[in-house]
């Protein structure tokens, strides 16, 4: 069948007609792919994931964001949200823009896959969010798909910090697992969030449920059933999305890290409070604006032999061997520069150190 091809404007118009003509209700069932996620009904691929209402103050009309993955030229589908409350027969329709926030891959068997938030106007002045979404394409065979619309609620109290993990698969290092925990712990860490698929391990998933209520423990799975790289690549950036809507009001600060990475406090800082607000003199000093941060990257290879003797279980106090210098990171030891590159201590991408720039912290990434 061929793809519709529709001018901007028309499309929403020949939906609503579509509503009107067939009256249009929520489908009684739902196509799932893998775990929750749902298939769209368009003549290629297209997953949804979760929906969340927006209704932030700096944002000009309150929007539904539905998390998705789709084929690289979903633009070319033209969908459309139906938004449906429980104080109305009909549902609102809202043509969607397409917003790319992850990797393209290619899993067996299927063509090349992004990462995407869907995001569609909502009617109303904010006081009366839908209840669920389905998306649709113009002269669409049928609703293959309802998604609950969670709303977020401002929190009594706001953690300065929360952290949401990358989806976990397989077998993970206990005693790593809870030295990374309890490293974000010390640093300031409020609460943790972990999506993990069914293939975890039984210590693991008893590790991450004995943290509680520190770790926010949830199951998840990539869009798509089989087990490749690809397959779960496409779901991390989902994971990552899910957890920042759904505790939108509920953190000051989100850090998005893997286990098998640390963003530590450069030394003397001790704490993630002082390390932004090193960052911010930093910044204030400079005249600029900031929305978020991003730290220089460094490796710490477990192939090299650990220099310090110290207990097996403390990964991070016992593998010291970097293959960048960047700086002194602490209250950890400091780096041991092997394969130096540069021994600038810069947090900017530069080729020359300057005397007396100081970093406020960086990223250790233990492979």
């Amino acid at each position: 069948m061929e793809k519709p091809d529709l001018r901007q404007g028309k499309t929403e118009r020949a939906v609503r007609r579509w509503v009107r003509r067939f009256h249009t209700r929520p489908p009684k069932s739902v196509n799932y792919s893998s775990g929750r996620w749902q298939v769209v009904d368009v003549d290629g691929h297209v997953y949804v994931f979760s929906a969340f209402y927006d209704s932030r103050p700096n944002l000009d009309w309150p929007h539904v964001r539905i998390i998705g993955v789709a084929e690289y030229d979903v633009r070319i589908y033209k969908l459309c949200c139906l938004l449906w409350y429980s104080s109305r027969r009909r549902p609102d329709v809202a043509e969607i823009t397409v917003t790319e926030v992850g990797g393209k891959y290619i899993p067996r068997s299927q063509p090349m896959l992004g990462q995407y938030i869907f995001s569609c106007r909502a009617s109303g002045n904010g006081t009366d969010p839908p209840d669920y979404v389905s998306l649709v394409a113009p002269r669409a065979a049928k609703l293959s798909n309802l998604l609950a619309i969670e709303v977020p609620k401002p929190a009594r109290e706001v953690a300065e910090f929360g952290l949401c993990a990358k989806t976990l698969y397989g077998t993970q290092d206990a005693f790593r697992l809870v030295e990374w925990l309890e490293a974000h712990r010390t640093w300031g860490v409020g609460e943790v969030n972990f999506y993990a698929a069914a293939s975890v391990d039984n210590v693991t998933d008893a590790v991450l449920r004995s943290y509680a209520p520190f770790v926010r423990y949830r199951r998840a799975s990539g869009p798509l059933a089989e087990n490749s790289d690809a397959a779960r690549r496409l779901g991390m950036s989902a994971a990552i999305n899910d957890c920042m809507y759904r505790n939108l009001y509920r953190y000051r600060y989100v850090l998005c890290t893997d286990v098998d990475e640390l963003i530590v406090p450069a030394s003397p800082h001790r704490s993630y409070t002082e390390m932004l607000a090193a960052a911010d003199a930093a910044a204030t000093r400079s005249n600029a604006v900031v929305h978020s941060y991003y730290f220089r990257n460094t490796y710490f290879f477990l192939d090299f032999a650990p220099t310090e003797k110290k207990p097996f279980y403390m990964l991070t106090q016992r593998f010291l061997y970097a293959a960048v210098f960047t700086c002194q990171l602490g209250p950890f030891h400091g780096a041991i520069a092997v394969l130096s590159v540069t021994r600038c201590c810069c947090r900017c991408r530069c080729r020359r150190c300057r005397r007396g720039h100081r970093c406020a912290g960086g990223v250790r990434q233990y492979r």
